[in-house]
């Protein structure tokens, strides 16, 4: 849910590219999606597989979607550090 709540306020851009050139995003950084060339030094890293999990979180359209996902404890305080950086 928080995944969606900074998608749809317009605060998160993910993608698996980065949002500065066309290399693989690692990291999230103020919201961008980020290469390791572009990466922020506070910049919360993701594998390319929890990526696709959290773009398919903040895009799906029923809340419903949301309990056919797993996320690990690891992922979850990653998006819950990601949630703070952004709101606060």
């Amino acid at each position: 849910f928080l995944l969606k709540l900074l998608f749809a306020e317009g605060v998160l851009h993910l993608q698996t590219c980065c949002n500065y050139c066309d290399e693989k995003s690692i990291m999230i950084g103020g919201g961008e999606s980020l290469c390791s060339a572009h990466g922020k030094p506070f910049g919360i890293s993701f594998s390319e597989g929890e990526l696709l999990l959290l773009i398919q979180l903040s895009t799906c359209h029923l809340f419903s979607e949301l309990d056919t996902y797993t996320l690990s404890a690891s992922l979850l305080e990653r998006t819950q550090a990601l949630f703070t950086e952004l709101i606060c």
